[in-house]
């Protein structure tokens, strides 16, 4: 009987799923909760005197931004851009569009573990749906307007190789983001340990059926 449920246990522990990303509303928090942080933005990168450039993708520090809408650009905007809303730094938009809602996905060269990103829209009231590639998803259900960031941070206990932004009836906004390691680290069984615990699972349960058959064969 002892067996059997050391290899049920054993069991359990390759097939677990990888736990979803603890979310972060608020910058200080999230810094609570890692260390290292390193702040990516978009500054430096427009030409002087320059006011907005569109791209088609958008590559800083190893992380790359791109839009799944055709016709659609990524407009790198000055902070200033809008006088009366003037931004921390410069910032990305989707250029105008008839589109109902707008998506940008971001993808991380090195996978991290903790990253958080400040981010809005321009007329602001509506959804925002960040999607993780871990399956962790988040919704701002009353996005900030012109001039004004929200904030999502995001630690993961398995590595985050991309995300998406989904902004409802109105124009995504990203201005910068944060990549840091988390404070806590619990680790993950390697693809090739789970496959060994199988493997140790498998024989134990092996093991108690030849016990059981003897003891039946000696009664």
């Amino acid at each position: 009987m002892k067996l059997i449920v050391t290899a049920i246990v054993l069991a359990s522990l390759a097939v677990a799923p990888a736990s979803a990303a603890t979310i972060y509303a608020s910058p200080s928090s999230f810094t609570l909760a890692t260390t290292n942080p390193t702040n990516i933005n978009f500054n430096g990168i427009l030409s002087p005197g320059a006011l907005f450039a569109a791209y088609g993708s958008l590559t800083v520090s190893g992380i790359t931004f791109t839009t799944p809408d055709a016709g659609v650009n990524i407009d790198l905007t000055k902070a200033d851009f809008y006088p009366a809303h003037v931004y921390p730094g410069d910032f990305i938009v989707n250029s105008v569009n008839a589109n109902a809602n707008n998506q940008v996905n971001i993808a991380f060269l090195t996978p991290v573990e903790a990253f958080g990103i400040y981010y809005g829209a321009v007329n602001g009231g509506g959804i925002g749906t960040f999607t993780l590639s871990d399956g962790t998803v988040y919704q701002d259900t009353s996005l900030p307007g012109l001039g004004v960031l929200g904030f999502a941070g995001f630690v993961s206990s398995s590595p985050i190789t991309s995300l998406s932004y989904v902004v409802t009836n109105d124009s995504w906004i990203a201005e910068s983001l944060v990549l840091a390691t988390p404070a806590n680290i619990v680790s993950t069984p390697e693809p090739g340990s789970g496959s060994l615990i199988l493997a140790a699972a498998a024989t134990l349960l092996c093991a108690a059926a030849v016990i059981r058959r003897k003891r039946r064969a000696r009664s």
